[in-house]
């Protein structure tokens, strides 16, 4: 009959319906077949035992379908081809030193990259800017002091080479006039006759007047402007506006009241220069010098207050303030080429309702709490519904926060900017961060956030709203807790954070939390983000999505990272999107520790997603979780420090994976495990290259209760065993094939191992080049097995054994082995090239073995004597030294005949 296999009956012809068993949409239940009809087989339907007819008809050999998986899985890369996400992590320069590309061609600034061939580092409109400032202090202002971060920044003073040599400004003009406080009364306010006071000048002058100020201290009680003046000294550095009264020493009040300020410096007990009750107010080239409560300040409806080329230095408390400049109550204030140092609570408020601030070129350094009351303090403070506008800003070595937007909706605008090294004020260790957004909303574009104090973005509340594009986040530092995470997301904020990176924090780059939480992360790289010393899980964790927070994710990578890469933990928290590469996870030998993607109790649905060089659990699904992936990349998964092994995919403790489209590559330890009834679906997915290096080995591995499926699954080259089962667990193989090591260097690498208890479906699969056992199943196995062929089945060479007489024992090479008790269907099975049995059914529990065909080996079919429980018909053995053994004498007999079946 073996001359003319289309002769051989039965035929197998598909069966159109799934049949009550399957649902019609779970793809793990794949099409069977029946004995094809007397018309059918006259038609020339029909397929042998071990093949299986598609949908078209066409006979295809058993675990053909697994090429599928072959084709669709990706390549595992090389190291430096990892660039799906993100580029290759790189040095990262002093926070002064960040480059950003300009707004041009209708684009946002973003980030300066070598990457980039539209971006290069060139001064220019559309190449390269520096982020912040160019300068320490503005101009006619030098710096008084080092300039080395360690040691703090230099206050800025007036510079002498500013003031020329003559003894007024130059300006001309019909309504000049002139002011020299060491002149004697009763002048006139010309050149020769100058007056010697400025408020009587500010009271006589008309309407349009300019003030020039000769050198030396103008002493005024409080003046108000209540017409259009100039008031301008020879330079800040020998004129000085000394203000004498309770109310601020020069302001102008709506009504026509408007004054410009230039070449001097204000000193005074309450604010220097403000705008009041509609009133108009400039600044240019001023030194505030330790004025009280307020350095400069526009309040009111209408108010605008400007500043120019000036600096606000220390502004002394009172009144619980020591603001450096304010906008209140629905103010204007504009600030241009500004430094503010050393001042109290804030370097720059902007509160209520419609006040706003617009700034370039801004520096805001030094800011510290009040000596005595609230110990809060902000480097910018937006809030209560205030809004800035800010570009090229440097916000450096403020204690509290850098940037603080909360309350009322207040609204931040920041492009270029730079906060760096922001530390806790003494006594409120716990309220530090770079940038914090408390029901308000903030937008960024090129944005760099460096060496700060505990996190670097703190953002929540159910209205807080932030947009993040271009940004650095790099390098938090621990507070009194010892953990430092780059960014906090919780109570309800939405952020969208894109074409970022966050490097070098502790215990987290990324911590989400609270339920409605939502963060959407988009060309991202994550890495090197360290685990403090609690021994805690998703300590080190690069993305931690937490409480029922939920994020997105597109073109992200997390690298070099402690403990976990990505991973999600509680119910309602979610991890969705694509594109997604974790690589270069570090585990300790702590419990929890080396997962690349760990999901525990929480559900996430991804596509296109690498796991590369990692140690521990590559992906871990745990505790009633769920994952759904399609196009997944596992390779290189190694043990951590020998305390665990290395595991590819994992779901264990009730967690649930579907996987499609998988690749799960050069895992030592098991590639995919399902423990502690968890549940996993593969489909069109190839595991390969598992290897054991002392620890047990699997391509697959279902145990305690789990559930495994596998449709469409090629597992090559995996020692010790393709895929295994044990106890009261479940082991679904489809459509699949399994080849293992060549037999020119035979290991232990079984084909399907089951024990203690499954419940084992095979169908439609190959198994090719195993070294043992092809298919055991001992000990209360319940086995159904319908078109399956087995190919090549060699010695398993460490079984071999010598008796005690010296007789050489009997080497384990069996295409199927079926022993105890449970149950075993066994329909059409096609078995040559086994070196021993082709199937050993060694005290076989009770089921059927029927229309399967056994070639080339030393036993065909060995069974007990006493076989009435375990029902035998339509099966064929040829070839074979012994094709039928009842005794079951397993001791070799001659070498066989060997004949070959092309299956």
């Amino acid at each position: 009959m073996l001359d003319d296999p289309q002769g051989c009956h039965p035929r197998w012809c598909l069966t159109e319906s799934v049949g009550p068993a399957c649902a019609a949409t779970d793809t793990s239940c794949g099409p069977t077949a029946r004995a094809c009809t007397a018309q059918e087989i006259a038609a020339g339907k029909g397929c042998l035992a071990g093949q299986y007819p598609d949908s078209s008809g066409t006979c295809r050999p058993a675990g053909l379908w697994a090429d599928d998986a072959l084709r669709s899985a990706p390549a595992v890369p090389e190291l430096g081809d990892l660039d799906l996400a993100y580029p290759q992590p790189g040095p990262l320069p002093p926070a002064d030193e960040t480059w950003f590309c300009g707004a041009h061609d209708g684009q946002l600034p973003r980030l300066c990259r070598s990457v980039d061939p539209d971006c290069t580092a060139t001064p220019t409109p559309t190449g390269c800017v520096r982020a912040g400032v160019p300068w320490v202090c503005p101009p006619g202002f030098l710096p008084q002091g080092p300039l080395s971060p360690s040691s703090g920044l230099a206050a800025c003073q007036p510079d002498a080479a500013d003031c020329g040599s003559a003894p007024y400004p130059t300006v001309s003009g019909p309504k000049v006039l002139y002011v020299d406080p060491k002149a004697p009364p009763g002048g006139d306010g010309t050149q020769a006759k100058p007056w010697s006071s400025l408020q009587v000048a500010a009271n006589t002058a008309p309407q349009g007047a300019t003030l020039l100020l000769a050198a030396g201290d103008h002493k005024i009680p409080a003046l108000p402007i209540k017409k259009g003046l100039t008031i301008a000294g020879r330079c800040a550095a020998m004129v000085r506006i000394v203000g004498q009264g309770p109310d601020p020493a020069l302001y102008a009040l709506g009504g026509g009241g408007s004054v410009t300020v230039r070449g001097v410096t204000i000193q005074s007990p309450k604010p220097g220069l403000a705008a009041l009750a509609g009133g108009q107010a400039t600044a240019e080239r001023v030194f505030f010098a330790q004025v009280g409560e307020i350095g400069a300040v526009a309040h009111g409806p209408g108010s605008h207050l400007e500043l120019r080329q000036s600096v606000v230095d220390g502004t002394q408390a009172v009144n619980v303030l020591g603001l450096g400049a304010a906008a209140q109550a629905g103010a204007a204030l504009e600030l241009y080429e500004v430094r503010l140092r050393g001042n109290l609570r804030a370097g720059v408020q902007v509160r209520d309702q419609a006040s706003k601030l617009t700034a370039q070129r801004l520096r805001i350094d030094g800011t510290r709490p009040l000596p005595t009351g609230p110990d809060d303090c902000t480097g910018l403070l937006v809030e209560l519904g205030g809004t800035a506008v800010i570009d090229a800003a440097a916000l450096v070595d403020n204690l509290g926060y850098g940037v603080a937007v909360r309350m009322g909706a207040a609204n931040a605008e920041l492009q270029r900017t730079v906060v760096a090294r922001t530390r806790h004020a003494p006594g409120d260790a716990a309220s530090t961060a770079a940038i914090g957004v408390h029901n308000g909303r903030l937008t960024a574009a090129a944005l760099r956030v460096t060496d700060n104090e505990r996190v670097g973005l703190v953002l929540g509340g159910p209205q807080t709203d932030v947009q993040v594009h271009a940004g650095i986040v790099d390098h938090s530092v621990p507070g009194a807790e010892s953990m430092a995470f780059g960014a906090l997301v919780a109570q309800g904020a939405h952020v969208q954070l894109s074409e970022v990176r966050l490097s070098h924090h502790r215990d987290s780059a990324i911590w989400t939390a609270d339920a409605e939480t939502r963060l959407a992360l988009d060309h991202a790289l994550l890495d090197s983000t360290r685990a403090t010393n609690a021994k805690a899980d998703f300590s080190g964790c690069a993305l931690n999505v937490r409480f029922s927070s939920q994020a997105t994710v597109d073109w992200v990578r997390a690298t070099d990272t402690d403990d976990c890469g990505v991973g999600a933990d509680g119910p309602d928290s979610r991890i969705d999107g694509a594109h997604l590469v974790v690589d270069h996870v570090v585990g300790r030998p702590v419990p929890g520790s080396g997962r690349g993607i760990a999901l525990i109790g929480s559900h996430s649905a991804l596509h296109e997603v690498r796991v590369i060089d990692t140690t521990g659990m590559a992906v871990s699904v745990s505790h009633g979780g769920g994952l759904v992936v399609d196009r997944l990349l596992v390779a290189r998964v190694r043990p951590i420090d020998g305390s665990a092994m290395g595991i590819g995919v994992g779901a264990h403790d009730q967690g649930r994976a579907r996987i499609h489209r998988a690749r799960v590559s050069d895992v030592v330890g098991i590639g995919t495990l399902v423990d502690l009834s968890g549940v996993m679906h593969m489909s069109d997915t190839l595991v390969d290259g598992g290897a054991s290096q002392g620890w047990p080995a699997f391509g697959s591995l279902s145990q305690r209760g789990g559930q495994l499926r596998a449709v469409g699954v090629r597992w090559l080259g995996n020692e010790r065993a393709t895929a295994g089962v044990t106890g009261a667990s479940f082991l679904s193989v489809s459509r699949a094939l399994s080849r293992g090591f060549a037999p020119l260097d035979p290991r232990r690498a079984l084909g399907i191992a089951a024990g203690l208890g499954p419940f084992v479906s095979v169908s439609h699969t190959r198994l090719e080049g195993c070294a043992g056992t092809a298919l055991s199943a001992l000990n209360d196995v319940v086995l159904q097995v319908t078109d399956l062929a087995i190919a090549g089945v060699v010695a398993e060479k460490s079984l071999s054994r010598t008796t005690a007489m010296g007789k050489h024992g009997v080497e384990v090479a069996d295409a199927l082995l079926v022993s105890g008790s449970g149950s075993a269907t066994l329909a059409r099975v096609v078995a040559t090239g086994y070196k021993r049995a082709g199937a050993a059914l060694m005290a076989p529990p009770p089921g059927s073995m029927h229309h399967s065909v056994f070639v080339g080996g030393y036993f065909g079919i060995v069974v007990p004597q006493q076989t009435d429980v375990f029902a035998q018909f339509g099966n064929a053995a040829w070839g074979n030294t012994e094709n039928r053994n009842f005794g079951s004498k397993l001791d070799l007999p001659p070498a066989p005949k060997v004949v070959d079946l092309d299956l």
